[in-house]
């Protein structure tokens, strides 16, 4: 007689006991554990291999380049395209991910509002520009990289600039930043101190212009040709990045401008062997200076309008607006200018806002009781001390030109750019970065390759916080300056060139062109020079 086995019922797949909604969960986490969970083993190796493979090349890569020179990578167009299409990728196979595991687990119809729900999720965090280093964020920053470049000039063509909301500043807008312990911090009444007055509707006298509009230009005055050609020489191999920031003083309140003028004019010198950075102001009432086609500047044309100057002269100068003025510069100051970039200030304050404000002393007072804030309404006033400002706040600190001088505005704005520096390496602003990048590129017009950008922000990692020395090339050091009776009525100064050439050869040494391609124009020997301004080790009052 047979004797009859029980056996059982066959024993189920781990993958069809377990629940499908937790498998998408996990996959959701990370993609793989949801398979791991089911014991598809092979199938989580799959999914989870590549991404985690990914990761561990992202985390090496910003451990070795560190956080600054990783991000500095990003703003390069095409490195930002492509990490964007690669980040769109990842989403689809993560997606995936969650998707199959809920599908290999036990569920019910009902339970697929889970992975619906993760899979939405994920897809809108790819496509939110808060996200670092997701598909949206990484797009928008290619775009924003692109528009550094938009070939407006405005010192020679008509630019809209837009209209710009001004907001006058209050307490909240001006305010202390954080002061370590033991540190002393301003008193709330300095820190509140700033304020506009006025009437509404007085004349805004802040667009004074290189010259007469009733006074025809003039031809430059014949005199001594430059032995060299500037245009010609290879500024990229001389152991420096030089680069020259214009500001263009624009009138804000909306409009096409016909011919802005280079009100600030800042050389930047970084000496790429050991970081020393190096500031120079051109003040922009300089006049009669050398050109770098030959001959002077013609009577009291102002170096401030020199950019739009040379549209009227293309034969002598045939890059005419921005580029002619990086080379000017370069010239008087005897070193090749690596890049220009010229910021548009009816952008200003946007882009300070975008990086949260900045963090600036102010060592004298200002009580400017003419500056115009674009709404009807006059007067900024403020205490020294240190304050974090918004935009509003930091362009009137950077353009208020009354109550002190175009010289202490020139180092105003050399501290701004430092300051502006340091906010843009702040960690919170890397979720903004592309908004920032954006609000750049509204109002900076550069010539610097956007696949190059990498260098310059990479060598910010071996810039101190404070440059070497900065220099403001104002009279009675650095230029003549007459009485307004001698110059029919204007303000202008006349730079001593024997002074700047002995400078340029004490800082750049055999790379200034005062020492490669001879005197420009004839120098003595070098001599003692004026100390930098402020001198080093200057007493502060943050």
């Amino acid at each position: 007689m047979s004797q009859a086995v029980y056996r059982g019922s066959p024993r189920r797949p781990v993958s069809s006991q377990r629940s499908g909604a937790v498998a998408a969960i996990l996959s959701f986490l990370f993609p793989g554990l949801g398979q791991a969970y089911l014991g598809r083993r092979r199938e989580a190796l799959i999914l989870a291999v590549p991404v985690l493979v990914l990761l561990m090349v992202l985390v090496v890569w910003l451990v070795s380049s560190g956080l600054t020179r990783a991000g500095a990578r990003l703003l390069d167009p095409s490195v930002a395209v492509y990490a964007a299409v690669l980040s769109a990728i990842v989403v689809v196979w993560w997606a995936a991910a969650i998707i199959l595991a809920w599908r290999a687990g036990h569920h019910s119809s009902r339970s697929v509002v889970v992975p619906v729900a993760l899979v939405v999720i994920l897809l809108v965090a790819s496509v939110w520009d808060h996200v670092p280093l997701g598909a949206s964020w990484l797009y928008s920053l290619s775009v924003a990289d692109r528009g550094f470049d938009n070939g407006q000039d405005c010192t020679i063509s008509a630019c809209d600039t837009g209209d710009t909301q001004v907001v006058i500043p209050s307490y909240a807008a001006i305010t202390p930043p954080p002061v370590a312990s033991g540190a002393s911090s301003p008193s709330s009444s300095a820190a509140g101190s700033a304020s506009a007055s006025g009437t509404p509707g007085a004349s805004d006298d802040y667009n004074d212009y290189g010259q007469d509009p009733s006074e025809a230009p003039a031809t430059p005055v014949p005199g001594q040709t430059p032995n060299f050609d500037i245009t010609k020489l290879d500024a990229q191999d001389d152991g420096w990045l030089n680069v020259l920031l214009i500001g263009l003083d624009t009138r804000c309140a909306g409009g096409i401008v016909t011919g802005a003028n280079t009100d600030t004019m800042i050389v930047v010198s970084v000496n790429t062997s050991n970081g020393n950075v190096y500031m120079f102001s051109f003040p922009r009432d300089t006049a009669q200076f050398p050109l770098y086609t030959g001959g002077t500047m013609p009577g009291y044309w102002k170096l401030n309008s020199f950019a739009g100057y040379t549209k009227l002269y293309p034969n002598i100068f045939p890059d005419p607006g921005q580029p002619a003025l990086a080379y000017e510069i370069g010239f008087l100051l005897g070193i090749p200018i690596d890049y220009y970039a010229s910021i548009n200030i009816c952008g200003f304050p946007q882009l300070i806002d975008q990086l949260g404000g900045v963090d600036v002393c102010n060592s004298k007072l200002i009580d400017d009781p003419s500056y115009p804030w674009g709404n009807g309404q006059l007067g900024f006033h403020l205490n020294p001390g240190e304050y974090h400002m918004n935009g509003a706040t930091a362009l009137a600190f950077a353009r208020s030109r009354h109550g002190s001088s175009d010289f202490a505005r020139a180092r105003r704005q050399q501290q701004l750019i430092t300051a502006i520096r340091q906010a843009v390496l702040q960690p919170q602003n890397l979720a903004n970065l592309p908004a920032i990048v954006a609000a750049m590129s509204d109002v900076v017009h550069t010539d610097f390759p956007p696949d190059q950008i990498n260098q310059l922000l990479s060598l910010s990692n071996q810039i101190d916080a404070t440059p070497t020395a900065q220099y403001v090339f104002e009279f009675p050091d650095w230029a003549q300056h007459l009485q307004r009776l001698q110059t029919n009525g204007r303000s202008v100064q006349f730079l001593d060139m024997d002074k700047l050439a002995t400078l340029s050869y004490q800082i750049y040494g055999n790379a200034s062109l005062y020492a490669k391609n001879g005197p420009v124009p004839s120098v003595p020997l070098p001599q003692p020079t004026p100390s930098a301004s402020p001198a080093p080790g200057a007493t502060s009052v943050c």
